[in-house]
C-alpha cells in the first residue's frame, strides 16, 4: 500500500483566509486541536508536526508543546523563519524534543554556528525556500550547494509560490 509507506508532514498554528488571501498566527489550544483534526480528516495520517511560524512564546508554553510530544503524532518539528526567535530558542533549551527544525535556506547559510548546534543535538534540518536564499544563482547551483551540506536534512522546494520561483529561474 502506497499509502503506508508516505511520510505525511504538515503544520499548525497559521491560518490562510482565501477571501482575504491573509495569513495570521494562531497558536492556541483549540486551534492547535482543530487543526490536528481537520489534517488527520483530510490526510488519514500524520507522521511530522511543525509549529508554523514559531515563536518564543509559543515554544515556552510547554503545556501547548506538551500536548505536541504527548499525542500519537510520532515525530515533532518547529518551523522557524526568524533569526532571532531561532538563537533564542537554542539558548532556552526550547527545542527540547523537537525532532526536525524546518528554516529558510538563508538562515541556515548565514548562520552555520546555529546550524551546527541543531545537528549537536541530533535534530534533522528541513530547508525551505532555497531560491530565496541564491536568488543571483542558477537554481542547480543553489541544490548542488545545500545538498553537500551534510548537516542539511531535506530542501524542500516549496509551495506553489516557492515552486513558481523556482520555475521562474529556469
Amino acid at each position: 500500500d502506497l499509502f503506508a509507506k508516505a511520510f505525511i508532514a504538515t503544520k499548525w498554528g497559521e491560518e490562510f483566509d482565501i477571501a482575504s488571501g491573509v495569513s495570521k498566527l494562531d497558536h492556541s489550544r483549540k486551534n492547535y486541536e482543530a487543526s490536528v483534526e481537520r489534517s488527520l480528516a483530510r490526510l488519514g495520517k500524520i507522521d511530522l508536526l511543525y509549529i508554523h511560524g514559531a515563536t518564543l512564546e509559543v515554544l515556552r508554553d510547554r503545556s501547548l508543546v506538551g500536548a505536541m510530544m504527548s499525542s500519537d503524532i510520532p515525530h515533532s518539528g518547529a518551523s522557524i523563519s526568524k533569526e532571532d526567535v531561532l538563537q533564542g530558542a537554542l539558548t532556552e533549551g526550547l527545542l527540547r524534543g523537537f525532532d526536525v527544525v524546518q528554516m529558510p535556506a538563508w538562515l541556515f547559510m548565514q548562520r552555520q554556528d546555529l546550524a551546527e548546534k541543531l545537528a549537536e543535538q541530533g535534530k534533522a534540518i528541513v530547508l525551505n525556500s532555497p531560491i530565496r536564499w541564491g536568488k543571483e544563482k542558477a537554481p542547480k547551483d543553489v541544490y548542488s550547494e545545500l545538498f553537500r551540506d551534510p548537516k542539511a536534512s531535506i530542501v524542500l522546494t516549496g509551495t506553489r509560490h516557492h515552486l513558481s520561483e523556482t520555475v521562474g529561474y529556469v
